[in-house]
This record gives C-alpha cells, sequence and structure tokens, in this order.
C-alpha cells in the first residue's frame, strides 16, 4: 500500500461510509424479500466496511502528529477479516458504559472469542459447504433470527459512524484533541 495523505484518508472515510450504507440497505432488501442468509451477508460485509474507518482515523492521526505510519500493516488491516472483525468489537466495547462489575470487559473478551465463529457465519452465509460432515447450503445455515439479529446491531453500529463521521469529518488535522489522545493511546502500548 501506498502512503496516503490526510487528504486522502479523509476521502476514503467518506466513501467507507457511503459504501457501508449501501451495503446495509441493500441487506435490508435482501432480509425483507426473504434472502436471509445473503441479508446476513451484506450486513457483516458493512460492519467490516465500518471499521475500516477508526483504522484510518488512527494513520491520519499518526500523520498529523508527525509520526511514521507502518502502510503495509495498515494494508492488512484494512483487508484481514479476523482484523476488521476485531476491530468491530473493540468499537463496541468502546462505545459500552463503563460497569463496575466489568461486564463490559466480559462481554468484550466473549466477542473476541467469538470472532472465528462470526467470520464462519459470514462464510457460511454465501457459499454452500460441508457442516459437521454435512454438506449444507446458505439457507440451510443461516437462520431469518440470524439475519434479523445481525442487522439489528449493524443498524445501531452504522448509526453511530453516521454521526461520529458527521461530526468528525474533515477535521484529522486540527483535531488537537484527536491527536493527542492517539499519542496517549500509542504511549501505552510502547
Amino acid at each position: 500500500m501506498r502512503p496516503l495523505s490526510i487528504e486522502e484518508i479523509e476521502s476514503a472515510r467518506v466513501k467507507l461510509l457511503r459504501n457501508a450504507e449501501s451495503l446495509f440497505a441493500e441487506s435490508r432488501l435482501l432480509y425483507e424479500h426473504g434472502f436471509f442468509s445473503r441479508g446476513y451477508t451484506l450486513a457483516h460485509i458493512c460492519c467490516e466496511e465500518l471499521a475500516k474507518i477508526p483504522m484510518l482515523v488512527g494513520a491520519g492521526l499518526d500523520l498529523a502528529n508527525g509520526e511514521e505510519v507502518d502502510w503495509k500493516k495498515l494494508f492488512h488491516r484494512l483487508t484481514a477479516h479476523k482484523e476488521k472483525i476485531e476491530a468491530m468489537h473493540a468499537n463496541d466495547y468502546f462505545r459500552s458504559g463503563i460497569r463496575a462489575d466489568e461486564s463490559d470487559l466480559k462481554r468484550y473478551e466473549e466477542a473476541l472469542k467469538a470472532t472465528p465463529h462470526l467470520n464462519n457465519m459470514k462464510n457460511n452465509s454465501l457459499y454452500a459447504g460441508l457442516v459437521d460432515d454435512v454438506f449444507l447450503e446458505p439457507a440451510e445455515m443461516v437462520a431469518e433470527e440470524n439475519a434479523r439479529e445481525l442487522i439489528a446491531i449493524t443498524e445501531d453500529r452504522l448509526r453511530h459512524f453516521q454521526m461520529a463521521e458527521k461530526a468528525s469529518l474533515g477535521k484529522i488535522a486540527g483535531s488537537r484533541v484527536g491527536k493527542k489522545m492517539r499519542k496517549i493511546v500509542k504511549g501505552y502500548k510502547e
């Protein structure tokens, strides 16, 4: 992946959100017309598309802070399904309320453990294949309830990103708070 400028990152955010909105609308259309497995597929892919936005924002904040960006690593994260699913779990966690009983953290840890299952569900919603030594088609593996649940979760995530992008789009370079928070977060990792 070639290095991107902050302006290119800002443009990519617009395109990612627009594509996610389209994927979600198409997911609902498929679900409403009884195509539950494919509705599930597009809702899942919508979530993966949304997960790419914070990854790019982080790279943009690094650029704004004058730091190097590992473009190869970022490209891998933008294309690796597991990385995008885990990024969405992290986003959900950060949006959740802090609980004294640590149920928020426990829920996040459980979500991370479910990552392989969620990726398998996405694949099962697309492809016919062997499951427990039985050849099944997507309609046999993804139920209406699975699609309905994921579409509801996706709608909540999409609304969050729409609000966040409306408030922050085009502001990476001038975001003093964002740049400072990025430095703090990266400082804790080192």
